[in-house]
């Protein structure tokens, strides 16, 4: 055998002995997951993603303390911070409890609105996520943000009752934005590829069951869900007019909202209304628009739509976070530019807006306002604060 054949068939062994070792320590780490969990079946899928690990301790899932911050004592006052330490998202639960997943780590916590002791309910590892879709008080899309481009998504699934930390993830395809429908059953996804984009529905109960609803030549579909309608929205940018459709027929149906500038929206759970706003070089405009009635009522109080959160109950009042300064939208979703807001209540109906809190004069801090969530009793507000990604409270009727 020659020299170079010899050294060549070596090389080769090496690599298959790699491969062989490679899959081996996959299947090792995937055997290492908590209760329930897919990561303790053998799948190698968690193993061969860094983002995906094993809890860092075997203990119990209500663990007391959030992140080791010191937790103050006394009364819990009316805006407070839940958590110094970024978060990837939250939630109000059905129960008013506060749930909120760690950027850092992935452990997922609970906290009542009106205690400071917060409770770990999930230690597997999940750092990194970039983006959290709540489809429901258990189940939620994780997204990821690998070798600084692709996005990664799984699914989570939170199993509360379970004597020990569980929480089971599945592997997603590889969307760049998504809804969830206010039930948490139906995921609306919009994939970029090639000179397009693809729009999906997933039932979030079942992970692989993607199905096509539409392929487009534009890329920037923003998706949406509101009641029982499958809505899309093209890419808010201060100047360039917006629209927002129904989807029929593998295509964009009626349009719902159109020809606004920098439009962003909020529709509402049901459905019914949608919330959306305009961004000019110079000004921002608020409107809630009545989809039965055809009436759209204008809010003097003007904010991005990604500033408010509608109430559970009572459509259709919201909360915002009301802009004390007008950045261009695009510039501001980019985080090129912040803003300093103060909290409001807004009713179109009776044509009342009220300011409810002043975060600068009262609370001594400036808050650039995002991800606004509103309990189920109406009680509370938790939002994030867009500069650190800390997650903050208020209780909006003071006692």
């Amino acid at each position: 055998m020659k020299p170079t054949t010899a050294i060549r068939f070596v090389a080769i062994l090496i690599g298959i002995g790699a491969v062989i070792a490679l899959v081996a320590f996959a299947v090792s780490l995937g055997g290492q997951g908590t209760g329930g969990s897919e990561r303790g079946s053998g799948n190698p899928f968690s193993a061969l993603f860094p983002f995906l690990r094993g809890p860092e301790d075997s203990g119990s899932t209500q663990t007391p303390d959030a992140g080791g911050d010191e937790r103050p004592s006394g009364p819990v006052p009316r805006l407070r911070q839940v958590t110094p330490n970024p978060v990837s998202g939250a939630r109000f639960t059905k129960d008013s409890v506060i749930r909120y997943i760690e950027k850092e780590t992935g452990h997922v916590y609970d906290v009542k609105p009106d205690s400071f002791d917060a409770v770990r309910i999930s230690n597997m590892t999940l750092p990194g996520m970039e983006r959290i879709v709540w489809a429901g008080d258990t189940r939620f899309v994780a997204q990821f943000v690998v070798e600084g481009e692709r996005v990664e998504n799984v699914l989570g699934v939170i199993a509360t009752t379970a004597p020990e930390a569980a929480m089971t993830v599945a592997a997603l395809p590889g969307f760049d934005r998504a809804a969830a429908s206010a039930d948490g059953k139906t995921l609306l996804t919009v994939t970029e590829a090639g000179d397009g984009a693809r729009v999906e529905t997933i039932d979030a109960e079942r992970p692989g069951s993607a199905r096509l609803i539409m392929s487009s030549p534009t890329r920037s579909w923003i998706p949406h869900i509101g009641g029982r309608d499958l809505l899309i929205a093209t890419a808010p940018s201060a100047g360039i007019p917006g629209f927002l459709y129904i989807l029929e027929s593998g295509r964009p149906g009626a349009k719902v909202v159109g020809d606004v500038p920098g439009l962003m929206v909020l529709p509402s759970p049901d459905g019914r209304y949608v919330l959306y706003s305009g961004n000019t070089e110079s000004m921002v405009t608020t409107a809630i628009y009545d989809r039965n009635s055809g009436v759209t009522r204008t809010v003097p109080t003007a904010t991005f739509a990604e500033k408010c959160a509608w109430f559970p109950e009572g459509e259709p009042r919201v909360f915002c976070g009301i802009l004390k300064n007008v950045p261009r939208v695009d510039a501001w979703l980019l985080g090129l530019s912040s803003s300093s807001d103060d909290a409001w209540l807004i009713d179109p109906v009776s044509g009342i807006s009220s300011r409810v809190f002043d975060f600068t004069t009262e609370g001594g801090i400036s808050i650039n306002l995002v991800n606004a969530s509103v309990s189920p009793d109406g009680k509370y507000v938790i939002f994030q604060n867009k500069t650190d990604l800390s997650l903050w409270s208020l209780e909006l009727v003071p006692r």
